[in-house]
């Protein structure tokens, strides 16, 4: 078995010398510049799957305990700070946040960056948390060559930002979150953010992606207690519309919050059981 969800919280035992589990603080290049990252790799010899795990906003969560959860299990497990985040170079945008992992992809494609890492480029999956998992939901739109996407409790940038500006008072309120200065991230302007949005809302709306997601394998995480992605805007209207437009969408409902803080376990076995029905 090449992924494992019974070994999550095992560790390993009688590995073969030079095939121990490691972690590589690695920089990817994105946009010109050499973005802040690190990848985990298990134990054992092989190609093994590659997961790139992508953080919300602004990155408080890093869901490294779930990284280290599937690289038990067996996976590469990728992660990075965007342009512009948390000490990466450059600027943050949410353009930056949809370039970013495609970037990220193609640098492990790379054939010597996969043979050295022992990636399985055939099984490269993105898991993302909240503005994580809007990225990682339009990067398998926009690809025919991963494996899988997963959104954890994944936000809407589009629907959000055109629902507030239906409303003055729900404007005036998102106006002032996305146009906050916020010191883990280096903006080019403070309305840099609402301008991505006014651009670009309608072509990022969750359904517009599900013509492109079609015969794809998705994961999607819907929390009854979120207040964030909240499930009548941003969850139940997008699992609908895939289960109708033909995306292979695997569903979980947890009763918990947005950073599903007593579902940590739960999160993590559900990822990993899915990827190893995939993989193996």
């Amino acid at each position: 078995m090449i992924v494992d969800p019974n070994k999550i919280f095992t560790d390993p035992v009688d590995v073969e010398p030079g095939y121990e589990p490691y972690m590589y603080s690695l920089p990817y290049p994105s946009g010109g510049v050499l973005v802040n990252g690190l990848l985990m790799t298990p134990a054992g010899p092989g190609k093994h799957p590659l997961v790139i795990i992508l953080h919300g906003f602004p990155g408080t969560e890093r869901n490294l305990d779930v990284a280290q959860a599937l690289r038990q299990a067996g996976c590469n497990v990728a992660f990075f700070h965007y342009r512009g985040a948390w000490g990466s170079p450059g600027d943050f945008s949410f353009t930056h946040v949809l370039e970013d992992p495609h970037a990220v992809v193609e640098y492990f494609k790379t054939p010597e960056v996969a043979e050295q890492y022992r990636i399985d480029t055939d099984n490269i999956f993105l898991v993302g948390h909240s503005m994580g998992g809007f990225a990682s939901l339009l990067t398998g739109a926009a690809r025919d060559d991963l494996r899988g996407v997963c959104g954890i409790a994944p936000y809407d940038f589009g629907k959000a930002y055109q629902t507030a500006q239906a409303d003055p008072d729900s404007a005036h309120a998102y106006k002032a979150v996305m146009g906050q200065p916020l010191p883990e991230l280096k903006l080019a302007h403070n309305d840099v953010l609402l301008d991505d949005l006014a651009a670009h809302s309608a072509e990022w709306l969750f359904d517009a992606q599900v013509p492109k997601l079609a015969g794809k394998d998705v994961l999607l995480f819907g929390f009854d207690k979120d207040d964030a992605s909240t499930m009548d805007l941003h969850i139940t209207p997008f699992k609908e519309a895939a289960l109708a437009g033909g995306v292979k969408l695997r569903y979980e409902n947890y009763n918990t919050d947005h950073s599903y803080n007593d579902k940590r376990i739960a999160v993590s076995k559900a990822i990993a059981e899915w990827i190893a029905g995939l993989v193996n």
